[in-house]
């Protein structure tokens, strides 16, 4: 397999050199996203800091969650019943995730990467995305038992009954009672959180919705009947050499989007938008806070298409992360 001597190259290069960050990245994102790391997991990011290779430091990793998964089937000690179950699961997530079998498996290190990033301070061309280093610090939480997951509303309350002299827990149904009060102020805040992202059955997201559609239809010429027509909608799919420029006749992308945009028309990455999804997006602002999630289906992230283009004539394995080519 071709990717095996990748993932052995790559743990076979020498360490970055440890410097302090210069001047200039001191505040920077990348900065203030390992300071939570190394606060989420102290001694987990040291090792990571200080191994001088990638095996020495899978090894110290390695017995640091063994140390860690003793000492949780020791007991729970102080930590709350969640807190334990959560905290012995991450641990054996951490060890899946950094098992030689399964990144040579996936054609990819990730402790590897988290390695080289800790040891530089800044992914210096690594396809690094934030989300990768914020996995590892709800990672490292959680097997110090500090996740959150028992802790403020999700927490509930020890129903007790006043008698005479200290407070006991209450019983029968004075204790359902409780419990169902509790419940119902966990349906409401949860609801509550909810209500914060839009949704697309809102009135106004629906009303947006219908005038994206309207502007695109007078640009294409079409009515609704052809708007309701697949065969129509994959016709003019935003797609080919000029996809970009039409696109922006109607929305806004950021910088890295463009990028990932004009690289994939550039080196035959598959790319196409229809007239429908196009119509879901915020036409209005890059700033993705309404539709996120829309984007993300249908434009791919600057990393991964670089990926792509240096993968290209593998691509058939490389990204069969499923292992299909060879049982489909």
């Amino acid at each position: 397999m071709q990717r095996i001597p990748n993932l052995e190259e790559r743990a076979s290069r020498p360490p970055p050199t440890l410097c302090a960050p210069a001047p200039e990245q001191l505040g920077h994102p990348w900065s203030r996203l390992l300071a939570r790391l190394e606060h989420a997991g102290p001694e987990a990011y040291q090792l990571l800091l200080t191994s001088e290779s990638l095996d020495e430091c899978r090894a110290r990793l390695y017995r640091y969650l063994n140390r860690r998964e003793a000492e949780l089937q020791a007991g729970t000690g102080s930590l709350h019943s969640l807190e334990h179950h959560m905290a012995r699961r991450c641990v054996a997530i951490l060890k899946d995730i950094v098992a030689p079998r399964n990144e040579a498996l996936a054609g990819f290190s990730t402790l590897g990467v988290l390695w080289h990033l800790v040891r530089q301070g800044s992914p210096n061309g690594q396809p690094v995305e934030e989300g990768l280093v914020l996995e590892f610090v709800h990672l490292f939480r959680a097997i110090r038992g500090r996740s959150g997951v028992a802790r403020g509303w999700l927490q509930a309350p020890r129903a007790e009954v006043q008698g005479q002299g200290a407070a006991a827990p209450a019983k029968g149904h004075a204790a359902g009672t409780a419990s169902s009060a509790h419940l119902d102020e966990v349906a409401r805040q949860m609801w509550a959180r909810v209500g914060r992202h839009a949704s697309g059955l809102s009135p106004d997201v629906v009303a947006l919705r219908r005038a994206n559609r309207q502007r695109i239809l007078e640009f294409l010429g079409a009515s609704l009947d052809d708007w309701q027509d697949y065969r129509w909608q994959l016709r003019h799919l935003f797609a080919g050499p000029r996809a970009l420029s039409r696109l922006e006749e109607f929305v806004s992308f950021t910088d890295q989007e463009r990028e990932a945009i004009a690289l994939c028309l550039e080196k035959d990455v598959p790319f196409g938008i229809t007239p429908y999804y196009l119509s879901l997006m915020d036409l209005e602002s890059a700033d993705r806070r309404r539709d996120r999630q829309i984007r993300a289906q249908v434009i791919p992230p600057l990393s991964y298409v670089q990926r792509m283009v240096e993968h290209q004539g593998e691509r058939e394995y490389y990204f069969d992360f499923m292992g299909e080519h060879d049982t489909s």
